[in-house]
């Protein structure tokens, strides 16, 4: 027997029937529309789809109650899966600050890395990726906490190049590159995006012509890290990011092509299912954690821009 197949937004559709037994005629029902897909479905079709190891969908909610919802979430998953000596790496985002203070106290020696840093130092209190280290050691003092001395940013490519080459950073960032485990969301371009709030601090030290619209009116649907990509998960190149940005997309991807590895993209919200979409296609993650009502449109969106 064949297996059922996935159509986004149709369900899913098992072998065609036989002709029904002979007799007298029945009463046919009026058409109907396809009922909605259930949550189960969606989930298993999306995690086929984009081969992902797990798909955890939290509660839907609005504001700080979806930050809470998916910080718990990533919590409960972050204690089902760390081992004995894992390096794990924590982006810089409110959502991945939220779940490490949902982590209840537990004990077990493990690596922990910023994969990510601030460019704006008035976020530092919010959502440094510093700030969830020190957070995951106040919960399991066996946590041995390191820091990337990468600069706020490079002011030219040689800068960085001479930066990356010193033997310390080296050590450290192969260990950066080679998590067992990360934590990271992803962002948009709009209102209250991370590159709209970080935009006057980029005029001022970097670019002062730099204007997020160009990324966006050049294909950019979304960024993980301040690396920006396409809905089709395309990366796209630009100076201003790489000139602040210390994992890229192209690692977030070798690693999330990895069985052993756990690549987590947490994210949830009206603003975030294009940019999940995009991570998505572009294999920037093997977990995806958001909440049922972003999930579905998610689903929605992956099958219209098809």
């Amino acid at each position: 027997m064949s297996q059922p197949t996935f159509r986004p937004g149709s369900g899913w559709r098992g072998p065609r029937p036989g002709p029904p037994a002979a007799g007298p005629p029945a009463a046919q029902p009026p058409a109907q529309a396809d009922a909605p897909l259930e949550l189960p479905d969606i989930q298993a079709a999306l995690a086929a789809k984009y081969a992902l190891r797990d798909l955890v969908v939290v509660t839907a909610a609005s504001g700080d109650e979806l930050y809470q919802n998916l910080g718990a979430g990533a919590a409960m998953y972050f204690r089902g899966h760390v081992e004995r000596n894992f390096r794990v790496g924590f982006s810089c985002a409110n959502t991945i600050h939220t779940m490490v203070r949902n982590i209840e106290p537990f004990r077990l020696a493990m690596d922990a890395f910023p994969i990510s840093f601030n460019v704006v130092p008035e976020l530092t209190s919010v959502m440094s990726s510093y700030a969830a280290l020190i957070e995951l050691w106040q919960r399991n003092p066996e946590c041995r906490a390191h820091a990337v001395n990468f600069p706020s940013f490079f002011a030219t490519e040689s800068e960085r190049s001479a930066f990356e080459n010193r033997p310390d950073v080296r050590t450290i960032m192969g260990q950066v590159r080679d998590v067992n485990m990360a934590f990271y969301s992803c962002g948009s371009f709009g209102p209250g995006s991370s590159y709209g709030v970080v935009k006057e601090y980029v005029n001022r030290f970097i670019d002062p012509a730099f204007d997020p619209n160009q990324l966006y009116e050049a294909g950019a649907c979304g960024e993980v890290n301040w690396h920006p990509y396409a809905i089709d998960g395309r990366i796209m190149t630009h100076p201003v990011p790489y000139s602040f940005g210390f994992i890229d997309l192209a690692a977030f991807r070798e690693l999330s092509g990895r069985p052993d590895r756990h690549m987590v993209l947490v994210a949830g919200g009206t603003q975030k299912v294009q940019p999940i979409v995009g991570a998505l296609r572009g294999g920037f993650l093997n977990v995806l954690i958001t909440d049922e009502r972003t999930l579905r449109s998610v689903a929605e969106a992956d099958a219209a821009l098809i």
